[in-house]
């Protein structure tokens, strides 16, 4: 995973940026979604479910990561969408979706699922499918610090923007 303001010592698409441990966002790159914003902090703890499910022999695959509002909001009138929140960890940086792990009769490979909710628990990160309002969403994992979503939400824009003003345009 391509980081931009975490650990993974590797830097953001676009170019370098001064030290960002205390970054709200980094453009990080997703199999599957390609270049996404993340809250650095929670982008550390996929790059460690990443790993897990690596050290396993599973390479993941992610549907999602950063929602801005407006895709999000679009989510609400999409009745094939799971769990559509209105202040969702997505739009925070702090979601991802990856692709469940399906059986040959396309039904959910329960067990394949419980190794990565293993593999993501160990790596910091909870599991959408203790959902109970809807519905669970199996293939939701995200950090919650426990804060305001929209303040989280308000601050993590911020922080795309600010990130966006270092990147240089090439």
């Amino acid at each position: 995973m391509a980081a931009g303001g975490g650990n993974q010592g590797s830097v953001p698409a676009g170019g370098t940026l001064p030290n960002s441990n205390s970054a709200e966002a980094g453009q990080y790159y997703l199999p599957g979604v390609g270049a996404t914003y993340l809250n650095p902090d929670f982008a550390d703890r996929v790059g460690r479910f990443i790993d897990n499910a690596k050290n396993r022999g599973v390479d993941l695959q992610f549907t999602s990561g950063y929602r801005n509002r407006a895709k999000q909001d679009a989510l609400q009138n999409d009745p094939t969408a799971t769990t559509p929140a209105q202040d969702s960890l997505h739009s925070a940086g702090r979601g991802i979706d990856i692709k469940v792990p399906l059986l040959p009769n396309k039904q959910v490979d329960q067990s394949a699922l419980s190794a990565l909710v293993a593999d993501a628990t160990a790596a910091g990160l909870s599991w959408g499918g203790h959902f109970k309002n809807p519905r669970p969403d199996p293939g939701h994992f995200y950090y919650d610090p426990g804060s305001d979503r929209q303040q989280l939400i308000n601050q993590f824009s911020q922080g795309i923007n600010k990130l966006k003003d270092q990147m240089p345009d090439y």
